[in-house]
């Protein structure tokens, strides 16, 4: 039996992404046309007619064009080696207006002349693929569903991200829910541990730390030393972080450039200390000497003077800063004083600028070296 050898069916040409493309306006036969000659792995002609005014283009007529098929057109388009010298010299006769159109016996195509070696002139002839309005009307169509399905894709897209947005809010919802239960507790055991207002007139201090007498003659036994003896000292609250905001700015707003400070830290661990400054705090970025300062631990009744120098930070994104730097009773960097967090504050084993023990570890905060803040007040001593 013989075998008859088959030939390979051709791959259709997939016309890549455009290169270049320009539109020209023409006058053919007393008729306007619309010609966009586009420049991908082929050359692309297409041609429009319009034939009605109140209606865009409504003919057209179309043709793709390998390198190959360009030289066929004529040997003088030999010389050119590329496609794109080929579009090159099209684009030429198009801007010059040196092209026809040509309708015979339903035949369409575009003519042009072109100078042949030998100094005549010959005449190229393009044919074109007429297309109807309802092929146009069909491509138009596949073009607006494919668009139409792009849109649904992305508004599936939108759907399905305004869906996890509305399920992030309602988890930030639950959570702030869950804060504001916290706080408002905080806050009716601080009422209730301190309801008996009558003490704070009998002490003369509006504190939500401050809890008896003993407390306050502790700190009013050493302020003594610095102010005058025969008068009465005066606190007065300048600053209450639950009160008045608990972020730095909000500190640095009540509390800056004001003299005689008294800072009392509360822990969530019950533990009472804080500091006294007689320069008081700003923002300047930088530590500062004040030989009058001291810190304090109002549990175990324990009093830490000045030395060295640098007692005081001055820091725009820490609350009220003792000590030298690193080494020092610190807020971290743009934290809330009262917010819930692991690690949130700290102090150091040695506090350096106050006298104050390397034997005990982290001595001011009873043993403790990070710390979180019930409440924060700063009064004016006067």
């Amino acid at each position: 039996m013989e075998f008859m050898e088959v030939a390979p069916t051709p791959i259709p040409l997939v016309e890549k992404t455009i290169q270049t493309s320009k539109d020209f306006k023409l006058s053919l036969n007393n008729k306007e046309f619309l010609a966009k000659i586009i420049l991908t792995n082929l050359i692309k002609i297409n041609l429009e007619e319009n034939e009605n005014t109140h209606k865009p283009y409504s003919f057209s007529w179309c043709k793709s064009l390998s390198l190959e098929e360009f030289h066929q057109l004529n040997s003088n388009f030999t010389k050119y080696e590329t496609l794109e010298q080929c579009y090159d010299c099209l684009i030429i006769f198009f801007e010059k207006n040196k092209v026809s159109f040509c309708e015979e016996n339903e035949k369409f195509s575009l003519k042009f002349k072109i100078s042949s070696l030998f100094g005549e002139y010959e005449e190229i002839n393009i044919p074109l693929n007429k297309k109807s309005r309802k092929c146009i009307e069909k491509q138009d169509n596949l073009k607006l569903n494919e668009e139409i399905g792009q849109l649904k894709n992305k508004i599936k897209s939108l759907e399905e991200e305004t869906k996890e947005l509305k399920n992030i809010i309602k988890t930030l919802q639950e959570e702030n829910l869950k804060f504001k239960s916290t706080i408002e507790s905080r806050l009716l055991k601080l009422e209730s541990d301190f309801k008996d207002t009558r003490y704070n007139i009998e002490y003369n201090i509006d504190s939500r730390i401050i809890s008896s007498i003993e407390e306050y003659n502790f700190l009013l036994k050493r302020l003594s030393k610095y102010f005058d003896n025969d008068k009465k000292i005066s606190f007065n609250l300048i600053y209450r972080a639950s009160a008045d905001g608990d972020e730095p700015s909000d500190f640095h707003l009540k509390c800056d450039n004001i003299p005689n400070v008294l800072v009392l830290y509360y822990t969530t661990k019950y533990i009472k200390f804080g500091g006294f400054s007689s320069i008081g705090f700003d923002s300047s970025n930088c530590g500062k000497d004040d030989s009058k300062a001291f810190i304090f631990n109002i549990n175990n009744k324990r009093i830490y003077e000045a030395k060295d120098n640098n007692q005081i930070g001055c820091f725009e994104d820490n609350g009220p800063f003792f000590g030298r730097f690193t080494s020092a009773i610190y807020m971290y960097d743009n934290v809330n004083f009262l917010t819930k967090k692991t690690n949130q504050h700290k102090t150091n084993l040695n506090i350096r600028g106050f006298d104050i023990s390397d034997e005990n570890e982290y001595e001011i905060n009873n043993g403790e070296q990070y710390f979180n803040l019930i409440e924060l007040e700063v009064f004016q001593i006067k």
